[in-house]
Parts: structure tokens; C-alpha cells; sequence
């Protein structure tokens, strides 16, 4: 069955690193095991001329910006929004396992207490525009490495770790 359905025109988009993507807006349902398919919508990349750098896969979980968007919002709004209540809450987990390969899990809308050790806490952001938020601690081989006074964006799009080279060298 073909559950997928192009809206509207192509729009090209020119990014900051002089790539440039034609996208058109999308509709499908959000196939995962065991579940209703909550329809969802998104761009489809219908032509694609790299920058300088290499582009890398991002999944749309970024901090929601203001303004008019390109499209109808962010993956997890749609899956809370959605009448079936696919999702509950405007939460993701990543969790990253050392190794080679490297693997990881994304979770949509919760944790999974399997994944960590110890209570979470709620942390608020202190940045517009990102993931902001106050570092505590940094542990490096169980030991903690206390960075006071450092913010630090999370951001699953980035393909390193940047920190202040201070921070580093304490490290």
C-alpha cells in the first residue's frame, strides 16, 4: 500500500555550509512494531548538491525554533500531537555504547531504566535556540572531572565533542 503523499510545491533550501536540498513536503505514516501509524509529515529530499563539507544524517530532534517553519513541526510534537497518543511526552532519550562498532539507541517520548544507573533529574535549559544546559560533573573512567560553571549543548547532529580547551586539558 502506498501510504505516502507529496503537499505542495519543492522548496529549495541553500545551507550554511553551501549545500543546497530541494525538499517537498511529505505525509506518511510512522511505521513502528506494534503501534498505530500516526501520520506525520516531513521533507523529502527530491535533489541534493553537497557544500564543502560532508552532510551527515540528522534525525529532527533539534531545539524548535520560532517562527514559521518549513514544515508543520518537529518529529516529536507530531507523535504527541497525534490523536492516537502515540507518544506522551516531548522527551527523547540517545543512549551511546562504546565499542566497535559504535552503537546506539534513540527512544521517542520516555527512558528506558535498563539504559542508566541512578535517579534523573529534570535539568532546565538555559539557552535559547539549543539544548543548553549546566554541566555538573564529566565522569572519565568513573572518576569525576568537575567542569563548574560550564554549559553545554546537546546537539545528535554533531558528529564530535567541542568543549573549551580548558575544560579539555582538565580533563
Amino acid at each position: 500500500e502506498d501510504d505516502c503523499a507529496l503537499l505542495g510545491s519543492p522548496t529549495k533550501v541553500t545551507l550554511r555550509d553551501g549545500s543546497t536540498v530541494i525538499l517537498v513536503l511529505t505525509e506518511a505514516s510512522f511505521d513502528i512494531t506494534e503501534q498505530d501509524l500516526p501520520r506525520v509529515s516531513f521533507g523529502s529530499e527530491v535533489w541534493f548538491s553537497p557544500g564543502p563539507d560532508v552532510p551527515s544524517s540528522v534525525l529532527g530532534l533539534g531545539f524548535q525554533q520560532d517562527g514559521p517553519g518549513l514544515f508543520r513541526g518537529s518529529l516529536i510534537d507530531q507523535l504527541v500531537k497525534d490523536p492516537s497518543g502515540y507518544i506522551k511526552s516531548h522527551s527523547f532519550s540517545l543512549y551511546l555504547e562504546s565499542g566497535s562498532p559504535a552503537r546506539g539507541e534513540v527512544l521517542l517520548g520516555g527512558v528506558d531504566p535498563d539504559k542508566f544507573i541512578g535517579p534523573l533529574a529534570l535539568m532546565p535549559v538555559v539557552g535559547e535556540g539549543h539544548w543548553m544546559l549546566h554541566l555538573l560533573a564529566v565522569y572519565v573512567g568513573g572518576a569525576s572531572r568537575r567542569q563548574a560553571g560550564l554549559h553545554v549543548i546537546l546537539d545528535t547532529g554533531t558528529n564530535g565533542m567541542y568543549m573549551p580547551a580548558k575544560a579539555r586539558e582538565d580533563m
